[in-house]
């Protein structure tokens, strides 16, 4: 008798987790996984944390308990809060929705990580001082894309099978496909190879460059979406 006791439990416990399992709420409609792993958790969109917060808020089948306003030095959003479908209020699950406050992620990175917003320019800003591309051209095409540092991007696997981002391979071809030049060594007498020069591109690449820069602006998303239950 207590065997079938034991067995009946373990049976309802189950078809509690699947009905459970059956009623999370789905992933935001246009969101993009930020990777094609198992069990990905992670998405993203181009819509803000309000407009995704809205979404979830209208749905009459799943009702938030609670949603708390969450922020840290570049963005800004929610985390919604909901109990699973049937439980007896203890497995609860969230939604985090941040979105991207750009002018305060530039802000913030050129203060203390400026590499990392000129990164995505470097191509171009060695082009600088040949084929009458000047220092004001640079700087107004930066200020134009400088936000694609700022920017979140799907991650993929490079040609070697690691683990990297869409910018990263972006980048990569781009610069597999710009006129890179090997550095000259230049021979000093009796001392053997002095410093390595740099040649001077023979390939005006500035177009290239600034197509990179439109191509990267389209891949780029402001909105992360973090599942504490991996959706469906």
């Amino acid at each position: 008798m207590k065997v079938s006791k034991v067995f009946l439990l373990l049976i309802l416990g189950v078809l509690h987790f699947t009905d459970v399992k059956a009623q999370i709420v789905g992933v935001f409609p246009d969101a993009v996984p930020l990777n094609e792993n198992p069990g990905n958790c992670i998405w993203l969109s181009n819509q803000s944390a309000d407009q995704i917060k809205a979404h979830y808020l209208q749905n009459s089948k799943f009702k938030p308990e609670k949603v708390v306003v969450v922020a840290d030095k570049t963005s800004k959003g929610y985390r919604i809060y909901y109990k699973h479908q049937g439980s007896m209020g203890w497995q609860k699950y969230t939604i985090k929705v941040t979105t991207i406050n750009t002018k305060e992620c530039i802000s913030y990175y050129e203060d203390f990580n400026p590499d990392l917003l000129t990164a995505p320019f470097k191509g171009l800003k060695s082009i600088v001082g040949t084929f009458g591309h000047t220092s004001s051209d640079y700087k107004k095409i930066y200020k134009q894309y400088q936000h694609v540092a700022c920017r979140l991007y799907q991650q993929t696997t490079d040609d070697k099978g690691y683990v990297t981002d869409e910018m990263t391979i972006l980048l990569s071809r781009f610069t597999k496909d710009s006129d890179v030049q090997e550095p000259n060594l230049i021979a000093s007498e009796g001392k053997g190879f002095a410093a390595p020069v740099k040649t001077e591109a023979t390939t005006d690449n500035w177009n290239m460059w600034v197509g990179f820069l439109e191509e990267l602006d389209k891949k780029g998303y402001v909105t992360l979406i973090e599942y504490s239950t991996c959706p469906l």
